[in-house]
């Protein structure tokens, strides 16, 4: 639309006028909104004169409805409707309003009647609910792209309820097969891992965020696949319950820390990626064994050597109060004599970092 103070679609618009078009009709085929033609009219006296004067030349009494009226869309619109578009999915595609459709409906049976035979003749009707497969080939880049499924749809303007039954209902074996293959390689090479991570202690959607998967993604792969719906659910069940709502580190800290090992880092740039010292993160290995768990598990078992839990050796006393012996610090005899030198040993041996 142009600029309010913009005159140049003046003459056009008297054009438009004197061709037999309404003020109104004119100004929409110059994408002049009404608030805006109406400030005109009433700014340029000349303007207003010279449109009176073209719409008496026009041969088009006041009042009286242009009989110069776009009826371009009209076939385009049936060709929509005959391939398994809604009626408004049809005009939303045409950029033409709900309203200008139903009074076109009005004013031209013919089109009307046109309109629905062609949806009757549609043989992708199923419940009453017409299908529209234009919306996928923009929702699958777009997933692509790294949006999520609520953002793709809405951009897309499409219902969670169309999307549904395309991609679930049985519906559309193509564009099904497409999303499943686009989610297995989002997904696929990921899913050892988030299975590892979920089995430590985390939830789902925080494994799928330490490996950079969405989790909407995931959610919906599980739905579409039977047997990544098991392996999710054998993961939460090995998960500890003794796992505490309230975590005893701060969780954002972890977080960051296990995605930045999942990245490939090692354990010391992973703390600095995290700005976590490592003492810090050691201290927090050797008190905590879930964390410690979580730690290995995001680390992944492809690495050599690969990151090691922390052996836990039970205090052959009732001096530290603890099961972890050497590791929680305790310096009276038995606990020394007992617990150094295996610690060292196997760490030694396993390559524990």
């Amino acid at each position: 639309m142009p600029p309010r103070g913009d005159t140049s679609w003046h003459q056009p618009f008297l054009d438009l006028v004197a061709g037999g078009a309404t003020f109104a009709d004119a100004a929409r085929e110059l994408d002049i909104n009404n608030r805006t033609l109406y400030y005109h009219l009433d700014r340029h006296p000349k303007l207003r004169q010279d449109a009176q004067a073209a719409r008496q030349q026009g041969g088009l009494p006041p009042g009286r409805r242009s009989a110069v009226e776009d009826t371009s869309w009209h076939q385009p619109f049936l060709d929509l409707v005959a391939g398994g578009a809604t009626f408004i999915d049809a005009a939303h595609e045409l950029k033409v309003s709900d309203k200008r459709l139903y009074n076109h409906f009005d004013r031209h049976p013919k089109f009307r009647q046109d309109a629905l035979d062609a949806r009757q003749r549609n043989e992708n009707r199923a419940r009453g609910r017409l299908r529209h497969v234009a919306w996928q080939e923009g929702f699958l880049n777009r997933i692509q792209s790294g949006e999520t499924i609520t953002d793709a749809l809405k951009a897309c303007r499409v219902s969670s309820t169309t999307f549904w039954w395309a991609s679930r209902g049985g519906r559309d074996e193509a564009f099904r097969a497409r999303l499943l293959e686009m989610l297995a390689g989002h997904c696929d090479p990921a899913m050892h891992r988030i299975t590892q991570i979920i089995a430590a202690g985390l939830s789902d959607k925080g494994a799928a965020w330490v490996v950079g998967v969405h989790h909407s993604l995931l959610r919906l792969y599980a739905e579409m696949v039977p047997d990544v719906a098991g392996r999710l659910a054998a993961a939460r069940a090995a998960r500890p319950s003794s796992w505490a709502a309230t975590w005893p580190v701060p969780r954002d800290d972890v977080l960051e820390l296990l995605a930045a090992l999942a990245d490939g880092f090692d354990l010391t740039r992973a703390c600095e990626a995290a700005n976590l010292p490592l003492p810090t993160v050691k201290q927090w290995r050797r008190r905590f064994s879930m964390i410690d768990a979580l730690i290995v598990a995001a680390a992944g078992d492809d690495r050599h050597p690969p990151l090691r839990p922390y052996p836990r050796l039970t205090c052959p006393g009732d001096h530290c109060g603890s099961k972890t012996g050497y590791d929680y610090g305790c310096k009276r005899p038995p606990c020394r004599s007992a617990a150094v030198e295996p610690v060292t040993d196997a760490r030694r041996t396993k390559g524990t970092r």
